[in-house]
């Protein structure tokens, strides 16, 4: 009686006697097999649980912004000077670069600062090799006692975790002597990548000639400057034995010649 209800009611629902697609096949597997699904389950919770634990913690990740940085420094220029002969001409530069969002600059004593903001989604590696471009073609503008101009980006984790400042009663050539040394040792040390020095003068040594004297001794300025380059030279000279010890001779000079 039982079954001839049972086949009573199953010819009255029409889904119990439609075949199963394909979709209702795979529910039907993993219903009369609950026993696996439980597994994929706990399976997938190690495997996420486990992930979690491996992944890559930074205290400072890295995250690359879309700005970039031009700086040059012009050692003994006052701002108005750095903003007119600099930082004007670095801008209008900068100005022909495309997708860029905003460029605002800053002049202080000695040192031109033009940061450019680009749109979001750029490629800054390209918009850097850019920004290069660009400078290169207006190098010849700027000043010849200024330092060449340093195109960077903002990152994260690129900004400095120390910024020493040396003063003293001493000149600039003096101090930045020092700031020199201090830099070596510093380059020295473990896991140091980069260590910038900012300011301070090279030692330079100028050679004033009188014209009359050149016109009264028959020498021109070629000779002289051919006299200087002969003596800029590093030269061994050998070596010589003295008190059971043998000594390495050479002469050392080197420096950079420029013509005014």
């Amino acid at each position: 009686m039982m079954e001839e209800n049972k086949q009573i009611q199953s010819t009255n629902i029409p889904e119990l006697i439609t075949e199963k697609n394909v979709l209702g096949r795979w529910a039907g597997f993993f219903i009369e097999r609950y026993r696996i699904v439980y597994l994929i389950i706990a399976a997938l919770m190690i495997w996420g649980v486990t992930s979690y634990f491996k992944i890559p913690r930074e205290l400072q990740p890295e995250i690359i912004l879309p700005f970039g940085h031009v700086m040059t420094i012009y050692n003994g220029a006052a701002p108005e000077e750095i903003e007119k002969l600099i930082t004007d001409k670095i801008e209008k530069k900068m100005a022909e670069l495309n997708k860029v969002k905003n460029i605002s600059s800053s002049s202080g004593f000695g040192v031109s600062s033009v940061f450019v903001e680009f749109e979001a989604g750029v490629d800054m590696d390209d918009m850097i090799v850019k920004m290069r471009e660009k400078v290169s073609t207006v190098r010849g503008d700027l000043p010849k006692d200024a330092e060449l101009p340093e195109v960077s980006t903002f990152e994260t984790n690129n900004s400095p975790i120390m910024i020493i400042n040396i003063t003293g009663d001493y000149d600039f050539v003096v101090l930045k002597s020092i700031a020199n040394k201090l830099k070596d040792s510093i380059e020295n040390i473990d896991d140091v990548s980069d260590v910038q020095i900012i300011g301070g003068l090279e030692r330079e040594i100028k050679i004033i000639v009188n014209p009359q004297r050149l016109a009264h001794y028959a020498i021109s300025l070629e000779q002289i400057k051919s006299a200087i380059n002969l003596s800029n030279i590093n030269f061994p000279g050998g070596s010589i034995d003295l008190d059971y010890k043998n000594y390495n001779i050479r002469t050392v000079e080197n420096w950079n010649l420029s013509m005014n």
